[in-house]
């Protein structure tokens, strides 16, 4: 909708800053009244400020611009507020679907929490190796157990128990195999570790898995 001063006559006093509205600024300001309410009412101001004296706007035209942009500015917020439930039911349906691997046991790559129960643990074979050892670190990357494992052992179960016979704290560990030729290392890789998943949220959109020990793992 655009607003344009109506033409000044010679009889009309003019502020010396006045200057004409253009049609393709009248075209801009009409594409700004969408979403900035400010711009229109700031139009109308200087539309009511500059229009000639002498033949003033009709008070119906200003009351159908208002009624035009309210009817706009309705729809704008409608079309925001679909946007948004439709969000919420997407992601909503996303969560109950999810929600059926609450309780479940998924298989978590490298990394997951102690929280007292033991841990199944899948150990990633190398046959180039002859010798493999798995070892838990903790969050401060320090050795907590080491284990060297009987040739083709894929799986292991840790029991919480830390180098001199302790039980480790409760807490996140990371998991990973050391592979070696006699006595030189030839390289690792993280361990496959099985834990209950205990919740599940939608972050950013994205359904995520919530795991023991507060650890997250994106579904995907």
């Amino acid at each position: 909708m655009g607003i344009i001063p109506t033409a000044q006559t010679a009889h009309a006093a003019q502020p010396a800053a006045a200057e004409p509205v253009t049609p393709s600024q009248s075209a801009s300001s009409t594409a700004a009244l969408s979403t900035d309410f400010d711009t229109f009412l700031t139009l109308l101001t200087a539309q009511l400020r500059y229009q000639d004296p002498l033949n003033p706007t009709d008070s119906t035209e200003f009351v159908a611009q208002l009624a035009t942009f309210s009817a706009l500015e309705q729809q704008i917020l409608s079309n925001d507020l679909l946007t948004d439930i439709s969000g919420l039911l997407s992601g909503e349906a996303g969560l109950i679907e999810l929600s059926s691997w609450i309780g479940q046991e998924v298989q978590v790559t490298g990394r997951a929490a102690f929280d007292g129960a033991p841990l199944d643990i899948e150990v990633p074979l190398d046959p180039t190796a002859s010798s493999s050892t798995l070892v838990i670190k903790d969050d401060f990357d320090q050795t907590v157990f080491a284990q060297p494992l009987a040739p083709g052992e894929s799986t292991f179960t840790w029991d919480g128990t830390a180098a001199g016979g302790s039980t480790a704290p409760f807490g996140p560990y990371t998991f990973e195999v050391q592979y070696a030729n006699e006595v030189r290392p030839t390289g690792s890789a993280p361990a496959k570790v099985f834990v209950p998943e205990s919740e599940v949220q939608l972050i950013n959109g994205a359904g995520t898995q919530v795991l023991p020990g507060g650890l997250t793992v994106p579904t995907a």
